[in-house]
């Protein structure tokens, strides 16, 4: 008797060729196969592999499906520090631009092209902003209570983010409302309103603030991770260095209230202070 193998075993009516195999091929079986009126006895090979592998083969598929990253527990906190990375660049790009490249633009145009500006450009660059601040801000505190944290890094990190989203939705969006609403009553021929200059350099002094926390909060929201001694839980510190750290960080606010730019009126210098404002918050909290 002719021993052959079949893959897959097809209907009756359509067998393809079938190629000869050795009698210790596993899985033979034996089945008659009928054509017209012409009957072979042929010993043909069960389709492999057979019903119970590929049950298998499907079963482990389900399996690795069930086993995807994103379908695990730590997914959520994933999500919210995707959402937080994503809104986090376009606030703080936005931030930036309206320091670095913005802020220099107006100094030096003429008074139309920044009254066309002022109508045109900065509502739509503003939108983004306070948006990307907010998520920034929402997807943050979620994801601190997901994971938990509790670090003196990440918690010092999370206060300057605290303060900045709020110095953006309770001092500069509302300060340049004002100043927007003036730029267009001027455009349409009228007076500029009193408060307008006034409001904007409130709003100024806010987004200088903003940019001056934005280096050290950067620093510390990336220590969570990279460095272990800032890892350290905020209740454990001492009563000294929560003084001072917090105590700077304060004072700092209240002057973006209330002050004035000082040193960070140009770019370079809202630079330096932020980078050294890092270096005394760093040294406060490791080493205090």
């Amino acid at each position: 008797m002719t021993v052959v193998a079949q893959n897959i075993l097809p209907s009756d009516s359509a067998l393809n060729p079938l190629t000869p195999v050795p009698e210790s091929m596993p899985g033979r079986g034996v089945r008659r196969y009928c054509s017209g009126s012409i009957h072979m006895g042929v010993l043909y090979a069960l389709k492999w592999p057979p019903p119970l592998a590929a049950t298998l083969k499907r079963e482990t598929k389900e399996s690795q499906i069930m086993e995807l990253a994103l379908l695990q527990g730590n997914a959520l906190a994933f999500l919210f520090r995707w959402i937080h990375l994503l809104a986090g660049v376009a606030w703080i790009g936005l931030l930036w631009y309206f320091n670095f490249v913005q802020g220099e633009y107006f100094k030096e145009a003429d008074a139309s092209s920044k009254s066309d500006a002022i109508r045109k450009l900065v509502p739509r660059a503003l939108w983004w902003f306070r948006w990307g601040a907010m998520f920034t801000f929402l997807s943050g505190i979620a994801l601190l209570g997901a994971k938990q944290l509790t670090g003196y890094g990440i918690i010092v990190g999370a206060i300057l983010g605290t303060l900045m989203f709020l110095n953006v939705w309770l001092v500069i969006w509302p300060k340049q409302k004002i100043v927007i609403a003036s730029a267009e009553k001027v455009a349409a021929g009228g007076e500029a309103d009193p408060a307008a200059a006034g409001a904007l350099a409130q709003a100024g002094l806010a987004s200088r603030t903003n940019t001056l926390f934005s280096i050290p909060m950067l620093f510390f929201m990336a220590s969570s991770v990279h460095l272990a001694q800032l890892a350290t839980p905020v209740m454990n510190a001492s009563y000294l260095s929560l003084i001072v750290v917090f105590g700077i960080i304060l004072a700092l606010e209240i002057n973006g209230l209330k002050g004035k730019t000082g040193p960070m009126t140009s770019v370079k210098g809202v630079l330096h202070m932020g980078l050294l404002l890092t270096l005394v918050l760093y040294l406060g909290v490791d080493l205090l």
